[in-house]
């Protein structure tokens, strides 16, 4: 049996399959913590066997395509199956205009997916960001005062006021929370920018997959 070809991107963290006789309906998955107790002699009884991904095989880009026939059992180990199966010259043209458009697509989620999770640490709003650097600006001018006043500080005031509590707790406040999302901000930038290139520079749509799953693993932690 054909079966789609899966991306071969993972953390590193072993997989196993359940009954693996009827290996395309199940695939790789954790194995169950009771199982996992159990000796690998024993977990072997239990009929679920580590899964040994060996990735996808080389192959051509746009001129080949790999095809995960199946899976094979050796020495109580699973491995995937592939061929290589060569793509019709007069349809290569169409698969390397489908691969373009996906590649601007994709960027395009990329990049609203890293704003959505920016907006949980930051408020994206219309003149926002202009609130914030004003913020920054008496924050870093606060730390040079030695007997700062609201009066000059208007921003910060103004919050101290809202919460009812002080100048010097906002201060703290803003100061902690623009050290947090310097360090955030720089990972998703880190990634977002890293993401994109790898986009750029895909061959094929199943190269675009496993760019995506690992944009996926990496923004999880957000």
């Amino acid at each position: 049996m054909v079966v789609m070809v899966p991306c071969s991107y993972h953390d590193n963290m072993t997989q196993y399959f359940y009954n693996p006789y009827d290996l395309v309906l199940q695939g790789p998955q954790d194995l169950p913590p009771d199982i996992a107790a159990l000796p690998e002699f024993m977990r072997i009884s239990t009929r679920w066997y580590e899964f040994v991904d060996t990735g996808i095989p080389t192959y051509t880009p746009i001129k080949q395509q790999p095809v995960l026939l199946d899976y094979k059992i050796i020495d109580n180990k699973v491995y995937p199956n592939w061929i290589i199966q060569d793509i019709p010259e007069e349809m290569q043209a169409n698969i390397l205009a489908m691969v373009e458009q996906k590649k601007s697509t994709t960027i395009v989620k990329v990049n609203n997916t890293i704003g959505t999770i920016r907006s949980k640490y930051i408020t994206a709003t219309v003149g926002q960001d202009l609130t914030y650097q004003q913020k920054m600006f008496e924050v870093q001018r606060y730390e040079l005062d030695t007997n700062p006043t609201g009066s000059n500080y208007p921003y910060l005031q103004a919050e101290a006021t809202a919460t009812n509590t002080t100048l010097e707790n906002v201060y703290t406040l803003v100061k902690t929370t623009a050290t947090q999302w310097t360090t955030i901000g720089a990972q998703l930038e880190g990634i977002r920018r890293g993401t994109i290139v790898a986009i750029q520079n895909a061959a094929d749509e199943i190269q675009l997959n496993e760019i995506m799953q690992k944009f996926n693993a990496d923004i999880s932690k957000f």
